[in-house]
């Protein structure tokens, strides 16, 4: 898994690009990432880019759910952006659709 983070003003777009393995540390990379840009207190946003991110286990649904938790905390916005089919259903049907927010489009969190 690589993070790759585009900044626009206060809003930081995080792709996410490859498999997240578990074996690898690939959530803890992902939780260890999303709190440092929480904790510069530089962004306002966090977009995460999960377009590629195929595999969503158990796991990854709790990297997702603590990093919005710590964004929270912050009072920085997370956001998932690009969600797939199949995480949409994970999420409405562990009911963190409720609580964690779904962008629209990249180009309208960027103001376009």
């Amino acid at each position: 898994m690589q993070l790759q983070e585009r900044t626009y003003g206060a809003i930081v777009v995080v792709d996410i690009h490859g498999a997240v393995k578990r074996e690898s540390g690939g959530t803890t990379e992902l939780v260890v990432a999303l709190r440092r840009l929480v904790r510069s207190a530089q962004f306002r946003t966090i977009l995460l880019n999960v377009e590629e991110l195929n595999d969503v286990d158990s796991l990854m649904l709790g990297a997702i759910t603590q990093a919005h938790t710590t964004a929270i905390r912050s009072g920085v916005t997370l956001k998932l952006l690009h969600v797939t089919d199949r995480l949409r259903e994970l999420l409405a049907l562990t009911k963190l659709d409720r609580f964690i927010a779904i962008a629209e489009s990249e180009a309208k969190e960027l103001g376009g």
